[in-house]
């Protein structure tokens, strides 16, 4: 009852520490940097293998969370009331 919860949470902290997928922009600064080259306020920029420790979960865990927020709603709610198991099986 929790998963789809459990998974915003870690969107959100996510984008509290300033962590996105990609390269570099332009300018040369990573991803503990917003767009216009400013850092965030942490002084010790996290990772998503920083969130997944304190959450005590593996990265890979923390890749499944967030992909249950790709699912439609109808299957979100399936997951949600635990008719559907929440793992990715790999085809």
């Amino acid at each position: 009852m929790y998963l789809l919860k459990f998974a915003k949470c870690i969107v959100e902290l996510e984008r509290i520490y300033g962590v996105r997928d990609g390269r570099a922009n332009l300018e040369g600064s990573n991803q503990y940097t917003n767009g216009i080259g400013e850092s965030n306020n942490f002084t010790h920029q996290k990772t998503q293998t920083d969130i997944a420790q304190e959450l005590d979960i593996t990265k890979q865990q923390l890749h499944n969370y967030k992909k249950l927020l790709a699912l439609i709603p109808e299957l979100q709610d399936i997951v949600e009331e635990q008719d559907l198991k929440a793992r990715a099986v790999s085809l």
